[in-house]
């Protein structure tokens, strides 16, 4: 028998841990627990004790670098004066040694998921941690940087974060395309073995992004546009062009981009429309769960959808509709350990 857990595609906990919660990650915290100087929510939304007992095996610890400009603050979204880190490359070094600092801090208990190896290892660590980036900034087509973060571990890389860089466009800039370096660092990151995940990508960047990867690919947190038309959420169209990659979509809770939170209460149902939606429209093979907990900003979360020890709740909620275990064990963690065992370097030095 398959043991049965979670592998989360998108969590922001160097965020957390670095500017919006600042807590310890070591014990177990309440929602608002913690703080931050930025001026922003406090939902504090994951933990070691708190993934511990969510069944969460392994997580996309993401590192997203930020800064904080207050001269775009918008009243209406606390996330507005959120902006890319001015120097990226330093600033996505200290998320990175702070994942490292945990692993050492854990005494064993943590792994990092460098090969397919890692993946079988799995049920033998409390959690096991993919590095994963996103917006990439920093990158270059002299590729020291993106060897530098290789050879620490990191092992996904979304190419921007909402906002257009050197590499391709922004899902909130619409008519900027994937630049020549960014061409060549698809094709880098191809050779190493690092997934190429289009999450807060635009959709012109999107598909030049898929002619040039010649490996299944990723959306790690995102939702249906059908269901709910949001610019961070995704067409038909760029779901089937994953699926058509043999790669994954994580759909993810963040309550303004799942369904319309300003006039009503957000709840399971809602995101499972989206979770059922891309399964009758592209199948069950290439969906998973990317919740994105750590980073949300948001004012009123989603009922029963708040921290990492909702996940559970919400395959209950599958399996009240008739999700079978051979459907939720695709679902939480078998579609993406497939195309990490086909991605992932299968020898690390």
């Amino acid at each position: 028998c398959m043991l049965s857990y979670t592998f989360d595609l998108h969590q922001d906990i160097s965020d957390a841990l670095l500017y919006s919660t600042r807590a310890d990650f070591w014990q177990e915290n309440t929602l608002h627990q913690g703080s931050n100087d930025l001026n922003l929510p406090v939902n504090n939304q994951i933990d070691y004790i708190r993934l511990k007992k969510s069944n969460i095996k392994a997580v996309f610890a993401v590192t997203c670098a930020i800064g904080i400009d207050l001269s775009k603050k918008d009243s209406q979204d606390p996330a507005s004066c959120v902006v890319p880190a001015k120097d990226h490359f330093r600033e996505s070094l200290k998320h990175i040694n702070l994942y490292h600092n945990l692993k050492r801090q854990s005494k064993g208990e943590i792994n990092f998921i460098l090969s397919p190896e890692d993946l079988d290892k799995i049920p033998e660590y409390e959690i096991s941690f993919l590095l994963a980036m996103e917006g990439a900034d920093s990158l270059t087509d002299s590729f020291i940087e993106l060897y530098t973060y290789y050879n620490l571990g990191l092992r996904s890389i979304s190419l921007t974060w909402s906002y257009t860089n050197n590499l391709a466009g922004g899902c909130n800039y619409p008519d900027d395309g994937l630049t020549e370096i960014g061409k060549k660092i698809i094709k880098e990151m191809n050779k190493l073995g690092i997934i190429l995940d289009l999450a807060h990508i635009n959709e012109k960047s999107f598909y030049q992004a898929l002619e040039v990867n010649e490996k299944p690919a990723i959306i790690s947190h995102t939702a249906s546009k059908s269901v709910y038309n949001h610019p961070r959420n995704v067409t038909d169209d760029q779901l089937k062009a994953i699926a058509q990659t043999r790669g994954v979509v994580g759909i993810f809770g963040i309550p303004r981009m799942i369904g319309d939170i300003k006039n009503k209460d957000l709840t399971l149902e809602d995101i499972y429309r989206h979770i059922d939606y891309v399964v009758n429209l592209i199948g069950i093979d290439y969906i998973s769960i990317g919740s994105d907990f750590g980073a949300m900003l948001d004012t009123k979360l989603i009922q029963d959808f708040y921290d990492v020890t909702c996940i559970d709740k919400l395959i209950d909620f599958l399996k009240n509709k008739g999700y079978t275990q051979e459907h939720i064990d695709k679902i939480t963690h078998q579609n993406i350990e497939r195309v990490l065992r086909e991605v992932l370097p299968s020898y690390v030095y």
